[in-house]
């Protein structure tokens, strides 16, 4: 019973994994076997979780932790705690989330759990990501990455290289960016599950991070090439362990192409939103002489008579 509801937890058919789970959960209250039933109430949690149940999902993770820590379970333990972290996560809870999964990576280490150790280190990677922490981001994802070649988890793999596309994205960096979605795509493919089905990428708190995993991203996008587990890693951990070339980096923005630096983008943003020249010094500060340079500047760059012109010009060629 238990393994049908974990089949059924890998293809997120979250109504056939409560079924089984709570079935699971008379069963195993009813033998007095308090390890398979934390195992079944983790497993029915995320069903809860999956189907909008976020208060019954927390309460069952909570139960199932008392079990594990009771039964001195460090394996168990770090998984729930992971869960937790995680769900907290996925309602935008990003500052609540970190102890649990900071105790969770304490817990997996002392056990010399390396699956769950590179599972949370993706999860603290995201969460990183999220907080915008680039640093801390790339520290967990190069840990993760790293033992990935050794434990595989190809599920792991992709939601990591997904966090170090979207690094690559919040530091400039498209064309990397794009070939690390390029990557996680195929491998999604592959896998039969695309990131419309995937839990951790669908919260409830969409962010500005897990909006660029929504934009759509071809297999092929990257010239066609056929991407393996090992190559996708591999190219990720280059990604995040390469110092940043912020000149080439610039070059790659559409904005770039008008001559525009990086200064007059940060203006330009500010002009599409609307905003006065004072507003804009104010925000970036400058003077308001400085910033009406910019603004004079920009306009001659994109070939516009107008702050409204520019704001259209950026909006139609993506300038932003």
């Amino acid at each position: 019973m238990a393994g049908l509801a974990a089949l059924s937890d890998d293809v997120h058919d979250d109504a056939s994994t409560k079924a089984l789970s709570e079935a699971s959960v008379a069963i195993w209250r009813e033998l007095g076997d308090r390890r398979g039933l934390g195992h079944a109430l983790h497993t029915l949690g995320w069903a809860e979780a999956g189907m909008g149940h976020v208060g019954v999902a927390t309460a069952l993770f909570r139960e199932a932790l008392g079990l594990a820590r009771a039964a001195g379970d460090d394996r168990a333990t770090a998984l729930v705690l992971g869960s937790l972290g995680d769900l907290l996560a996925e309602q935008g809870k990003f500052v609540a989330a970190r102890p649990f999964l900071e105790e969770g990576m304490t817990v997996a280490r002392a056990a010399l759990d390396e699956p769950e150790i590179a599972e949370t280190a993706a999860d603290l990677g995201w969460l990183a990501v999220e907080l915008g922490d680039t640093a801390a981001a790339r520290a967990s994802f190069t840990e993760c990455l790293h033992l990935l070649r050794e434990t595989g988890r190809r599920r792991v793999a992709v939601f990591a290289i997904e966090g170090c596309a979207v690094l690559a994205a919040t530091e400039g960096a498209r064309a990397r960016a794009t070939r690390l979605m390029a990557a996680a795509s195929a491998m999604r493919d592959d896998m039969g599950v695309p990131a419309e089905r995937d839990p951790r990428l669908i919260a409830a708190a969409p962010t500005s991070a897990r909006q660029v995993l929504r934009q759509p991203v071809s297999p092929d996008a990257d010239h066609g090439h056929v991407w393996s587990t090992e190559e996708a890693i591999r190219d990720a951990l280059d990604a995040v362990t390469t110092p940043l070339n912020r000149e080439a980096i610039w070059a790659e923005n559409p904005a770039a192409s008008f001559g525009l630096t990086p200064r007059e983008a940060d203006v330009l943003h500010l002009v599409v939103a609307g905003r006065s020249d004072r507003a804009i010094a104010d925000t970036l500060f400058m003077s308001r002489r400085t910033a009406s340079k910019h603004v004079s500047s920009i306009l001659a760059k994109l070939g516009v008579a107008s702050r409204t012109e520019a704001a259209a010009r950026a909006v139609r060629d993506e300038l932003l």
